[in-house]
C-alpha cells in the first residue's frame, strides 16, 4: 500500500511479510481509509505509527496457539 502525506513524504507498507495472509486485505483496507484523503492520519509519522502498531497485532495474534486465519475467524 503507498502513502503519500500531506508534507510530501511518501511510503510503502507491505503485508508480504506479515503471518495471516487472511488478514492482509482487511488490515490494508484500514490502512488505507485512515491514511488517504478523508483520514485523519495524514502525515508520514503518524502512517508509520499505526503501520507499527498493526504489525505488532498481526504478529501477536499469529503467535496464540489457536490463532485466527480471518477477521472472522
Amino acid at each position: 500500500m503507498s502513502f503519500h502525506g500531506e508534507d510530501g513524504r511518501q511510503a510503502v507498507f507491505s503485508f508480504a511479510g506479515l503471518p495471516l495472509p487472511g488478514w492482509h486485505e482487511a488490515l490494508a483496507a484500514g490502512l488505507a481509509e485512515r491514511t488517504g484523503p478523508a483520514g485523519g492520519l495524514r502525515t508520514l509519522a503518524s502512517a508509520n505509527s499505526c503501520w507499527a502498531v498493526m504489525k505488532r497485532l498481526v504478529r501477536f495474534l499469529a503467535s496464540q496457539p489457536h490463532a485466527p486465519a480471518a477477521p472472522g475467524g
